[in-house]
């Protein structure tokens, strides 16, 4: 097979036109495919394709396709199991394709399936309808050596145009098994197996044992009605046809109908309807027998039956019976599967089940002495009697031992880690409610710091939980008193050189604890489910000093109001926020609200629809801290955003490291590119501000253009129609420097200078193509650099603008002024000065070098003077606003990039 490295680029050209050729002929769909497919292999190296679609019994290959160049592929299968296929499924289904091999490395579990299966190279592309997926392509290389690295941009283009020529109705009709077939499964089964119609509740197939179990039953009968529970007007509670929205979802729960007296286990599944109907299949086992059993062993109630050991309900009978023998000890345990919940949205809670039976196992299976229990979900809880401290660390070692090894669930091989909480009673508790409490907050310690951690209950947790209790009263009583207040912190524009938007920030103050930080305030008030009250408190809150913005005619644009994901997913949000802003006749686009990055969302559907419903009356959405949580450019193709808000983080590290800079630069491109507006938080030095102007990004938050304040300080900030950021022309402040230096003339300029510094290259011939830069915007003849040498302060570099201008030396006479760098500047780190205010001496030295005039910007190192760079005049100069601005830019640069030669 011939791959794209041996290609010359006319063959890859006469490929790619002869592709576009037969996309145009008239032959029918599959036929074009096979052809596109046979040429693009040429490129790429694909040799086979297989294409899956969704049948009765599962996903299945409805057609295959192999290369003709390869005469060794005549016979050829593709065996990936319905695991495998729901794992590709997962993978693409945000994806317009996925390429996986050996250099990939961005899926490992997809790279360890094509590697069972002895592919070389996989590219999945999802065939779509909208945004629903009826299946998958999958184009494999197994023969010869082509990476994906090998795949031309080009050939993916045109395999993902090929795809859309795949109709899966007719595959179908040809692979699906007759209904004769499927009549003759369900009439055989001893299960009750009947279809519902979910829009009308129409039971529209029921099987024989349906109709023996229920002999009222009627095909078009209400299924909650011809069953026979009691709530015969109403649907049954338990039911899942609501609950089902893909194909591949599967919902199981467990029933008792009170008029049979029966227990059931029921599933729900969805199907496809040849009418096109929404239809689900109900299946039911009769497990009557089966409870019946344990409830005459005396352990239904304290037993549960997926993982065949006893249950919460079991663990708390045990404690609370061994508290009661006073002279008893031990240690309880409850250990939390970490990311289980990712686990099953992978491979399934059918799978989820059998992980939790395997860990269950391996714990009974341990040479220990304790009772195990399902404490709840993924967590399983160890009573350890007559145990010390140490004892229980070695049985919570030998767990996370295990879990450093792969399990093997069926045919799938997982490695996972643990979280293990532990306690020791009666030395640290003596009620099963503090036990449990107390354990329960080591476990939520453990996941905290980082997972894989096991946190033993000691003196400093217990004083954590006394003070998190401290919180919980005082947030309800700050709720109840109105304790709360909002402050204020604004956002500048510098290219308009005023405050266009503010963030209100919630704050509780008590008269014990001062301020409280919202970042330990905000999840109790989650947990507690206060949340919501306080949200709306806030929006309210903004909504009045807007009303009074509006009233003072000031000229500004929105408040920022920070919303929590559990905010946008309740049921009357939206209703509620258009309340308040009518009440204060507020337009919704004076609102925008953040949403944290860093708060994984688990309810896309549900949010995404809550921000479409607020956007139309206005209100927009800005992604906060952007860079800090789990999933960040997943929130930026899930959720549409109009602001992006950059994380201080980001902000730091752009002032001391190249590459921080770099992902600055990037992560501002990216934002304008997905034409969203871009605001920097936390910015507080005056180089961070030239660093994010340089990039255009020119909405700024921090201290240094504001803190937080209260509402009475915003408004009379808001109130000016000039704010006092320009001083008077006498005055000359860093505020006064920045604004004039990001001037439009500048612009280019700016954004070159940054170009240049964050290049990468030498520290010292950086900074001369920065003076040379300089020197040529500005039409200055010469401009000098000195460092502090230690001893004396020396010239190190020099730029001149042409040979007319003898090169600078420091004579004995010059010295005296250039060493004496320490007393002349200002507090702005700027001096100025004319030869003819200069001693004799050194003026006539100045003039041999043709100089008349000298700014001088000082060069600042970590708080330490490290030098200056100045500017030289061959006449009398007035130094203008916007030349005294971009030296004192440049000092700053390079005191920045001198700092980096230290490093």
């Amino acid at each position: 097979m011939k791959g794209l490295v041996s290609m010359e680029a006319t063959e890859k050209k006469q490929v790619l036109e002869k592709v576009e050729k037969i996309m145009r002929g008239n032959e029918p769909r599959l036929a074009t495919f096979g052809k596109i497919l046979e040429e693009l292999s040429l490129l790429s190296g694909f040799e086979k394709a297989f294409v899956y679609a969704e049948g009765m019994e599962g996903y299945r290959n409805v057609f295959s396709w192999g290369a003709k160049a390869n005469p060794s592929l005549d016979k050829f299968k593709n065996d990936f199991n319905q695991n495998e296929i729901l794992q590709i499924l997962t993978a693409i289904k945000e994806e317009s394709h996925l390429l996986i091999g050996k250099s990939t490395g961005e899926n490992p579990l997809l790279q360890k399936m094509v590697q069972r299966h002895a592919i070389m190279c996989a590219l999945f592309v999802p065939i779509k309808e909208g945004s629903s997926i009826h299946g998958f392509v999958s184009f494999e290389n197994s023969g010869t050596k082509v990476d994906c690295d090998d795949v031309p941009i080009d050939a993916l283009h045109y395999y993902k145009k090929a795809v859309k020529l795949i109709d899966l109705e007719p595959l179908m009709k040809e692979l699906a098994p007759s209904k004769d077939i499927v009549n003759r499964i369900a009439e055989t089964s001893r299960s009750v197996i009947y279809i519902v119609d979910c829009d009308t509740k129409e039971i529209v197939y029921a099987n024989k044992t349906a109709f023996e179990k229920y002999p009222d039953l009627m095909i078009g009968g209400i299924c909650h009605e011809t069953l026979k529970d009691e709530k015969q007007d109403q649907p049954c509670a338990f039911c899942g046809c609501g609950k089902v929205r893909n194909y591949s979802d599967v919902f199981k729960t467990q029933t008792f109908n009170t008029t049979l007296k029966t227990w059931a286990n029921h599933s729900f599944s969805k199907i496809r309807s040849e009418t096109g109907k929404n239809e689900v299949l109900v299946v039911v086992d009769d497990v009557t027998n089966d409870k019946l059993f344990f409830e005459q062993q005396g352990t239904l109630e304290y037993y549960d039956s997926s993982l065949e050991i006893p249950n919460r309900k079991a663990l708390i009978r045990d404690l609370t019976n061994v508290l009661s023998l006073k002279s008893n000890k031990g240690i309880l345990l409850t250990i939390d599967l970490d990311s289980f919940k990712i686990f099953n949205n992978t491979f399934g809670y059918e799978y989820g089940d059998m992980y939790l039976k395997e860990v269950s196992k391996f714990m009974h299976g341990m040479d220990e002495s304790f009772n195990i229990y399902r404490f709840g979900g993924d967590e399983i809880s160890l009573l350890v009697m007559n145990a010390s401290i140490e004892e229980g660390k070695n049985i919570a070692r030998k767990i996370q031992r295990r879990f450093n090894s792969e399990w093997q669930i069926e045919d799938i091989e997982y490695k996972g880690t643990v979280s293990i909480g532990m306690i020791a009673y009666p030395k640290s508790g003596t009620t099963t409610d503090d036990l449990l409490s107390k354990v329960d907050f080591c476990l939520s310690d453990a996941k905290t710091k980082g997972k894989n951690q096991l946190i033993v209950y000691e003196k400093t947790i217990g004083d954590d939980i006394l003070r998190k209790n401290q919180l919980n009263e005082i947030i309800f009583k700050g709720i109840e008193k109105n304790h709360f207040t909002v402050y204020y912190q604004p956002i500048y524009n510098i290219t308009k050189q005023k405050y266009i938007k503010a963030e209100a920030l919630i704050r509780l103050y008590h008269k014990d604890f001062g301020f409280i930080p919202p970042s330990d305030f905000i999840p109790i008030a989650e947990d507690m489910g206060v949340i919501s009250s306080l949200g709306f408190y806030v929006l309210e809150d903004v909504c009045k000093k807007l009303m009074t913005l509006r009233m003072m005619n000031t000229d500004f644009e929105c408040i920022n109001v920070n919303v929590s994901t559990k905010q946008l997913v309740q049921k009357n949000y939206v209703t509620k926020v258009k309340q308040i802003l009518d009440k204060y006749d507020i337009p919704g686009s004076m609102i925008q609200f953040e949403i944290t990055e860093s708060i994984l969302i688990s309810s896309f559907d549900i949010v995404a629809e809550t921000m479409e419903q607020l956007r139309e009356f206005g209100v927009t959405f800005a992604l906060d801290d952007f860079g800090t949580g789990y999933s960040a450019l997943s929130y930026l193709t899930r959720l549409r955003f109009d602001t992006l808000k950059i994380d201080r983080s980001f902000i730091t590290a752009a002032e001391h490291d190249f590459a921080g800079i770099i992902m600055l630069k990037n992560i501002i491109n990216l934002a304008k590119e997905l034409n969203m507006e871009v605001v920097a938080e936390g910015v507080e030095t005056d180089v961070q501000l030239a660093i994010l102007s340089s990039y255009r990004c020119y909405n700024i938050q921090g201290y240094f253009f504001g803190k937080p304040v209260p509402a009475s300080t915003l408004l009379q900030t808001f109130s000016k129609k000039s704010p006092d950021l320009i001083p008077m022309q006498t005055k000359f402040d860093t505020k006064t420097i920045i604004n004039t230096f990001f001037s439009e003339t500048n612009s280019k300029f700016v954004f070159d200078l940054f170009e240049l510094i964050s290049s990468g290259m030498d520290v010292y011939d950086s900074l001369m193509e920065a003076l040379e830069l300089t020197g040529v915007h500005l039409d200055i003849p010469r401009i000098y650099l000195f460092e502090d040498l230690g001893y004396e302060v020396r010239k190190q570099m020099e730029w001149t603008a042409n040979t007319r201008y003898k090169p600078m030396t420091v004579t004995e006479n010059t010295a005296i002024f250039f060493n004496d760098y320490g007393s002349r500047f200002d507090e702005y780190g700027i001096a100025t000065t004319d030869k003819k205010d200069m001693s004799e001496k050194i003026g006539k030295s100045l003039s041999f070098f043709r100089i008349e005039s000298i700014a001088e910007g000082l060069i600042v190192v970590n708080g330490k003077k490290m030098g200056y760079i100045g500017f030289c005049s061959d006449d009398e100069h007035t130094w203008s606003k916007e030349e005294l601005s971009v030296l004192y830019i440049l000092s700053k640069v390079a005191g920045f990039v001198i700092g980096k030669g230290i490093k």
